[in-house]
């Protein structure tokens, strides 16, 4: 009965208002999350939070630091009771107090739901996200790790390519935790460019290839963003934005830079300029073609860095729904695990020989974790 609170019970029979309401008529005003949470931590945390916290009671809706009435630590006990059996859970005794409070753990009801063969836990290894890459490349050296219009790069390949590249931006100046944005689209460069930052120390924040010179400003500002890699065809929205933005660097490069030959040769004469892909002028002075940083670096030019799981790894940023994108700070550690965990629900799986049809952006989360990162993990 302490872990399970549906969602139609609450926000439906009840109603939020109704709870809260009931509350306050009775003077008992109880923590937010408890109300609006149907999982099993925050019942317990809000729980203990009421019975242990001292005497303030924080107003439930959105007040939450404004003192409203002091009671004793009896009366919260009464307070919880009574709103647990208003919820038909049962109300808490001196026995589930102490079990929730400290003993043995809460029964993981949701592990009968699995699906046949997912294992209960996973063991994490504790690395750095680039950590799937590199045992790609000595597990499979020359399969593919991606495929785009054809044109193949291994394993073995990215690998060395994002070496170089880390290199490169360390020597540009990017320093461990700096954060570098990643301006492209679907495209191996993207791949390349994710990696080098991680493998440079710093910290990946890609945007929507999508969003207009205002919204780029505004998270270039937010994340303290200073070198940025650009497709040549959005980098004329970069340079709208720059001088509203601390940006240095701009390492740009071109979609068929990585096209098989063929296609490359009629991209050129056909596509390129209409398309906006060829930057007439050249780059403004400072930047870089990334094509010329790999002529230059080597895979042995990359810093050798201590880089563990508990480093930022990513800013990712949240679709603005309601306001401005927000930045969200993702640890190595949090990657790798959501990675595999998305891994060990997909029980069929061969390793080495699967293939991801990466139908949504790599900018966002889900493409990035349960896409590329997920396809690196197996």
């Amino acid at each position: 009965p302490y872990t399970k609170i549906s969602n139609h019970m609450i926000l439906q029979e009840k109603g939020e208002n109704a709870i809260v309401n009931w509350l306050k008529d009775k003077n008992y005003l109880i923590s937010y999350s408890i109300i609006t949470s149907y999982g099993h931590l925050p019942l317990k945390a809000s729980y203990i939070d009421l019975v242990n916290s001292g005497s303030t009671i924080r107003q439930v809706n959105g007040y939450r630091n404004k003192a409203m009435h002091h009671l004793r630590k009896r009366e919260y006990q009464k307070a919880a009771s009574m709103f647990l059996k208003q919820i038909e859970l049962n109300p808490f005794d001196k026995k589930s107090i102490e079990y929730l409070g400290g003993g043995s753990p809460m029964e993981q009801v949701w592990l009968k739901n699995y699906d046949e063969g997912v294992p209960h836990s996973v063991e994490y290894p504790q690395k750095p996200l680039f950590h799937f890459l590199e045992e790609a490349a000595k597990k499979y050296p020359d399969k593919a790790c991606t495929i785009f219009k054809g044109a193949k790069v291994s394993y073995k390949e990215m690998d060395e390519i994002s070496d170089a590249l880390a290199g490169a931006l360390a020597d540009i100046g990017v320093k461990k935790g700096d954060r570098v944005g990643v301006f492209m689209p679907n495209t191996p460069q993207f791949v390349m460019a994710y990696y080098a930052v991680l493998k440079a120390g710093g910290v990946v924040v890609a945007s929507n290839p999508l969003y207009t010179a205002t919204e780029i400003a505004h998270q270039a500002n937010d994340a303290g963003i200073e070198v940025m890699l650009v497709m040549s065809n959005f980098y004329e929205t970069i340079q709208s934005a720059r001088d509203k933005t601390k940006l240095k660097t701009v390492i740009v490069t071109n979609l068929k830079e990585t096209l098989p030959a063929l296609t490359r040769v009629l991209f050129t004469l056909a596509v390129e300029k209409k398309g906006g892909h060829r930057i007439e002028g050249g780059l403004a002075e400072g930047d870089i073609w990334m094509q010329d940083l790999l002529a230059k670096y080597k895979p042995s030019d990359r810093p050798r860095l201590e880089i563990g799981p508990d480093d930022p790894c990513l800013f990712q940023y949240s679709g603005g729904t309601t306001g401005v994108p927000k930045g969200a700070v993702a640890l190595h550690r949090n990657i790798v695990a959501n990675s595999l965990q998305i891994s060990s629900w997909m029980t069929d799986l061969e390793e080495g020989e699967e293939v991801v049809l990466m139908g949504i952006p790599l900018f966002h989360v889900y493409g990035m974790v349960a896409g590329m990162n997920f396809g690196f993990a197996n």
